[in-house]
């Protein structure tokens, strides 16, 4: 009896040492074997360090959600591969400034690249094997490695010195980033590209992003010749990109950038609202502190949101930690969810994109499931890009964070086939058909609007504030008609409009001397419009070179140029490409003494004479040399562009979306540049095919005589 009180106490002390927090000690009773070495991070920080403990119960709590789509084993021989890339970098850019590479014009030797080709041909392929999950598998010294080092560069990274500890848990401690092979400790990623990241210092984080920048497109032009064929793991970001996917590049660089001390997270949307795929990036806090995205190599903090990210209309973040509001544990038992929501660690960030509001819709249709959906309506069909919680009481269901401007059709499965209920439809704000100017970007902003259809009226929640007047548009055809005037199958690009911006302030010169003195005969003042246009040059002199070029010597980036004069047996010439005719008064006669001189463009300005307005020219300059001098009159040129506009001898067909398919209500062939369509259908939706060429298609609106584009 006298050794009960003995038994008892260490029975006291057992338990006490295992009394870890409910969701930890939920994680560690499906770690099986792994048990142990988690238990030893545990037991390393409780009652040493309150700070570091809590972050290994956050990790551990949350590691039953994350696993490995598969595992990698690399030869050795890429490593010396890349450290003799990573070598060549040093020697030719190695002692140079952020600028200094920017402005550099320098091709770096074929024979240097063709020798790094062959070598990596001669590297066996990586060993693939079934991913793990990491309740199961990561080890102490990996994970206690992971602490260790994220507490490093909190704790002496300049630009980490006010980040709460929430905020380090989820943009500096998590060793994964979505799905990836666990392939580095975090010391090892420190050890090898801190140097490279932080050689202007950590003081604000946009240099030690536009090092990386440089660093990555930099090896890629070093391995230009180089082709990978698998998933090499980190060493994805440093081959040519053109086969690449985002989603590996976010990956690796998350883990790279935590590493090495810069706060960053994983976004991406499920569905771009004008084009059929998705789109991953980065996010990191500015220096403001607002949360901003940016895609990486290619942009920095911020520089792509104007022209690119703010027209993702459902952005989503991959985390670390759980979040319990996300489709994975709102659905019923064998409720199929698709694949892209599937994820436990989703969190909805789309008000920091678009202005959002809590939408309510009625449901009626019969079904077990818990989940419904908003769908984007694309030229293959609808895809899904949001879920919403079915209320049976009320036979509705909200959707939260639904962007205003964007078109939707309300979806749910059946099984696993997705079904619409109803027609397409949106939230219109203020009366007019437009997309946010400027969309709100700060993580301090929250939702204040209600928007129920179910009651027919707006709901404000508990602040009463209801910023914008919103109109429930539904996109149903009525039977009244109209006739249409189409130019495009798809919008201007965003990216081409800015990119076509700095073509402003562009010179034509000409000489008789290959490097000779030249004269400037005209400049562009304006951004060139999207498609082929004549610009009439006041000039008197015949000269032999000519050469267009911007001037700050940045990419001309023009799609198609001829050079214009009147006909004469001195020269080969050849009939001018006829201008497009948009609407029928467009139309004139050619004038008969006009002709397009030819000529025998320099090597890299061959895209630009090939009458195909899909290439582009990427140098600086175009140049010219007819051989002999030439009176040029007149260019007809047009910049960079995607060629959605009307394409004369092509085949079209115009449909509408019936609510569950699209239906063709017209088809011709284009013979001017401009479609016209007698007695079509109203209120609808639309769309415009290319039957012969092009993928780049896009639903729109028609009012007020025009193509309306919801982006």
């Amino acid at each position: 009896m006298s050794k009960l009180p003995i038994i008892y106490f260490l029975l006291l002390t057992i338990i006490s040492c295992n009394n870890y927090p409910k969701d930890v000690s939920a994680a560690l009773n499906k770690a099986g074997n792994n048990r142990q070495e988690l238990e030893k991070v545990l037991n390393l920080y409780r009652g040493t360090d309150d700070l570091k403990y809590d972050a290994a119960c956050h990790l551990i709590a949350n590691m039953p959600y994350h696993g490995s789509l598969n595992e990698i084993t690399l030869d050795r021989k890429y490593d010396i591969y890349f450290r003799k890339v990573d070598s060549i970098y040093n020697l030719l850019f190695g002692n140079m400034t952020l600028g200094e590479i920017r402005n550099l014009r320098f091709r770096i030797p074929d024979s240097i690249r063709n020798a790094l080709s062959e070598e990596y041909d001669y590297i066996p392929y990586p060993a693939y094997s079934e991913g793990r999950s990491d309740i199961q598998n990561v080890s102490s010294d990996f994970l206690i490695d992971n602490i260790e080092m994220a507490f490093y560069v909190w704790r002496t990274i300049p630009i980490l010195k006010n980040m709460c500890f929430e905020e380090f848990k989820e943009f500096i401690l998590p060793y994964r980033a979505s799905d990836e092979c666990l392939l580095y400790k975090r010391s090892e990623l420190y050890a090898r590209y801190f140097h490279r990241l932080a050689k202007d210092g950590m003081s604000n984080i946009y240099t030690p992003i536009e090092w990386y920048k440089m660093y990555v497109l930099k090896q890629e032009r070093i391995s230009y010749y180089t082709k990978r064929t698998d998933n090499i793991g980190i060493y994805d970001l440093f081959l040519p990109s053109s086969e690449f996917n985002c989603h590996n590049q976010v990956t690796w660089t998350c883990n790279m950038f935590r590493a090495c001390g810069i706060p960053v997270n994983y976004e991406f949307t499920p569905q771009w609202t004008d084009r059929e795929n998705r789109h991953f990036w980065c996010v990191s806090p500015d220096s403001s502190g607002i949360y901003t995205p940016y895609s990486i190599p290619q942009n920095n903090v911020g520089e792509d949101w104007e022209s690119n990210l703010r027209f993702a209309a459902k952005v989503y973040r991959r985390g670390f930690a759980a979040n319990k509001k996300n489709a994975c544990f709102l659905r019923g038992r064998n409720e199929y969810i698709p694949e892209i929501f599937n994820l436990p660690t989703l969190k909805d960030e789309s008000f920091r994109y678009r202005q959002t509001v809590s939408l309510i819709l009625p449901f009626q249709n019969k079904t077990p499931n818990r989940l419904a959906y908003l769908s984007l309506v694309t030229r293959s069909g609808l895809v899904p890009v949001a879920w919403g919680a079915i209320d049976r009481k009320t036979r509705s269901v909200c959707f939260e964070q639904t962007p205003v401007d964007v078109v939707f059709i309300l979806s749910y499965y059946e099984k696993d086939t997705l079904q619409p209920i109803g027609y397409p439809f949106l939230l219109q704000s203020d009366g007019e058909l437009s997309y946010i100017q400027e969309p709100m970007t700060s993580n301090t902003i929250k939702e204040e609007n209600i928007f129920s259809v179910v009651q027919g009226r707006k709901l404000a929640d508990k602040m009463g504030k209801i910023p914008m007047n919103l109109q429930y548009r539904e996109l149903k055809i009525d039977t009244a008609t109209t006739d249409m005037h189409l130019l495009r199958k798809f919008p201007e690009k965003p990216n081409l409009q800015r990119i076509n911006a700095g073509f402003a302030g562009s010179l034509l010169l000409a000489s008789n001397h290959k490097n000779g003195e030249s004269d400037t005969l005209h400049v562009f003042h304006k951004p060139l419009k999207p498609n082929i246009q004549q610009v009439t040059i006041e000039n008197k002199k015949t000269y032999r070179y000519y050469r267009i070029e911007t001037p700050d010597k940045s990419p001309v980036n023009i799609a198609h140029v001829e050079f214009l004069g009147e006909k004469s047996n001195r020269y080969q010439w050849a009939k001018p490409t006829p201008l497009p005719i948009f609407y029928e008064e467009d139309a004139v006669k050619e004038p008969e003494s006009l002709c397009k001189i030819i000529g025998q463009p320099a090597d890299d300005c061959i895209n630009a004479f090939d009458d195909n307005l899909e290439t582009f020219v990427n140098a600086n300059s175009i140049g010219i040399d007819f051989q002999n001098p030439v009176k040029i009159k007149t260019l007809r040129i047009a910049p960079r562009n995607a060629n959605n506009q009307i394409v004369v001898g092509d085949n079209y067909s115009l449909s509408y979306f019936d609510g569950k398919d699209w239906r063709e209500i017209f088809r011709t062939r284009a013979a001017m540049n401009y479609i016209k369509v007698n007695n079509a259908p109203t209120q609808g939706l639309y769309l415009l095919r290319n039957l012969d060429n092009g993928k780049e298609e896009m639903p729109f609106l028609y009012n007020n005589d025009m193509q309306i584009w919801l982006k």
